[in-house]
């Protein structure tokens, strides 16, 4: 009986094997071009390994792709990278949408959706047999950058879509933090209750204050108001960024001024005790250098 199942290799008297190629823009993660892995020297015996093992090789490759990818991109960041990836190739997003009777003269426009075409083609099928007309379209799920580019050549009709929490924290992160692994999990822990409060969606523009203060809330639960003071810092500074960077003109930090209590009910910072008086500093210190006179002179009588 022959086995009829992808990535398997029969070896001769070495047995079965699964082997699968690695893609190239995989290689540098896996540090080669191959994952094989031994199924057993029987027929039987590799059929029986064989689901645990390509599930196994299906994780890796897909966990690979998602560390080269990074996280996928937020609505605002397909548009970014359609803009981005028109620009490369020569088209930019400073002109005005044509009038109807304009089309077929602007050169611009024209060459813009020839280059949609082109895109389209990518999914139409291979085979010369086929006939496409208006009747029988083909089937095709362009990618995500695909679509951006083509929303981006047609000079996104819909308009710029607005930047939400996800895309304020990544773009600190991005810009602010960094490498820096403390500041990446504070960030994450923050901004974990902010979403658990508001959603990760949440357009940065829709915010207002008295949301601020539910986060604010949700933060309190279970946490001293210092801390959630160290919280909201984060916030505002995220969100202080964003307004900046994302050019939203006219809109406010409704985090601005905002405490988890009032610093006059405030409990103390456990890490913001008073400092010793005189007092307690000739003592502690007393102390200390009788204890050292007391083990020199243990060691003294040895």
């Amino acid at each position: 009986m022959k086995i009829d199942v992808k990535h398997i290799q029969k070896r001769g008297k070495a047995g079965w094997r699964y082997r699968r190629k690695i893609p190239e823009e995989l290689r540098g993660i896996f540090g080669k071009r191959e994952h094989l892995v031994p199924l057993g020297a029987t027929e039987h015996e590799a059929l029986r390994k064989y689901p645990k093992v390509h599930a196994e090789a299906e994780k890796l490759l897909a966990d690979a792709v998602k560390r080269i990818q990074g996280p996928v991109p937020t609505e605002w960041g397909y548009y970014r990278d359609g803009v981005a990836a028109a620009r490369k190739i020569g088209f930019r997003q400073d002109r005005d949408f044509p009038s109807p009777h304009e089309m077929e003269r602007d050169a611009d426009w024209m060459a813009r959706l020839k280059a949609i075409e082109r895109i389209g083609l990518k999914y139409l099928p291979k085979s010369d047999s086929i006939e496409v007309d208006d009747d029988n379209l083909p089937d095709f799920l362009p990618t995500e950058a695909d679509t951006a580019l083509a929303h981006a050549l047609l000079l996104n009709p819909a308009g710029t879509p607005a930047p939400t929490l996800e895309d304020a924290k990544r773009l600190y992160l991005k810009e602010r933090v960094g490498s820096d692994e403390t500041k990446q999990m504070e960030l994450e822990r923050v901004f974990k209750l902010v979403w658990e409060a508001l959603g990760k969606d949440r357009k940065l523009a829709s915010i207002k204050r008295e949301d601020a203060k539910d986060v604010r809330d949700h933060m309190l639960d279970g946490r001293k108001a210092s801390s959630v003071d160290r919280y909201l810092n984060v916030v505002r500074a995220v969100i202080n960024h964003a307004i900046r960077e994302f050019d939203l003109a006219g809109a406010t930090n409704p985090f601005m001024n905002l405490e988890a209590a009032p610093k006059d009910r405030a409990e103390p910072d456990r890490d913001k005790r008073r400092p010793f008086t005189l007092d307690e500093v000739t003592a502690i210190s007393a102390r200390i250098a009788l204890g050292r006179t007391m083990v020199a002179t243990k060691r003294g009588l040895r």
